[in-house]
C-alpha cells in the first residue's frame, strides 16, 4: 500500500506505543490514534529520524527525499514478526523505487539535452 508517513518526536509516546517506560495510553487510545491518522491522513507509518534530515536538506538547500517502508502493521501489534528474509525483501523495496526514480531523471535530462 502507499501511504502518508507522519513524522513524530519519539518513538513510543508521540506514536501511541504501549511498550516504552512511559505510558499514559490505553489500548483502545492506541487503536483509536492510529485509525485517526489513516482515516484522516491516510497515515501508514510513523517514524522520527527524517523530519531532522529534511530540515537539515532545507537549511542548506540540497533536495532531499525520504523513502518509508514499514515492518509492522500497529493495528496488530507493535513488534516485528517478520522473518530474516523478508525484512532483506523489504529493504529492497525503497531501492528500487529510489533507482527507478534516478533513472528516469537521467533519461528526462538526455531527453532535454537532444531536444536543445
Amino acid at each position: 500500500q502507499i501511504g502518508n508517513t507522519m513524522g513524530c518526536d519519539d518513538f513510543y509516546e508521540a506514536q501511541c506505543r504501549l511498550d516504552g517506560a512511559l505510558c499514559d495510553y490505553t489500548l483502545k487510545d492506541k487503536f483509536d490514534f492510529i485509525r485517526r491518522a489513516n482515516k484522516e491522513a491516510g497515515v501508514f507509518n510513523m517514524e522520527m529520524e527524517a523530519n531532522v534530515f529534511l530540515s537539515f536538506c532545507n537549511r542548506a538547500k540540497i533536495p532531499g527525499a525520504v523513502v518509508c517502508c514499514s515492518i509492522v502493521n500497529r493495528l496488530k501489534g507493535d513488534q516485528i514478526t517478520s522473518t530474516k528474509e523478508e525484512l532483506k525483501s523489504f529493504e529492497q523495496h525503497p531501492l528500487q523505487l529510489i533507482l527507478q526514480v534516478i533513472k528516469n531523471r537521467v533519461v528526462e535530462a538526455k531527453g532535454e539535452i537532444q531536444n536543445s
